[in-house]
């Protein structure tokens, strides 16, 4: 089984600059405008994905890993 995402370069460089927005939104705390930018760019990227033919178990775990680096924030804001 052949990956699209690992084959197809576009692919690899939106998901990097995703995954990237969103930890630097969690390490620098900056402001929810540019988490939201990372969504857009996750999604318009898996939507492309999806054009191209990946399967979905990939995008799965690509989406995982970028919605649990975003969830890590709001785990943390009910402790004082």
């Amino acid at each position: 089984m052949e990956s699209v995402i690992l084959q197809t370069p576009i692919l690899l460089c939106g998901f990097a600059a995703a995954f990237a927005l969103g930890v630097l939104c969690l390490a620098k705390k900056l402001p929810f405008a540019v988490n939201v930018c990372a969504l857009f760019l996750f999604s318009a990227t898996s939507s492309y994905a999806l054009l191209l033919g990946a399967w979905l178990d990939e995008l799965a775990i690509c989406a995982v890993v970028f919605f649990i680096i975003n969830l890590v924030p709001l785990c943390g804001r009910g402790k004082k």
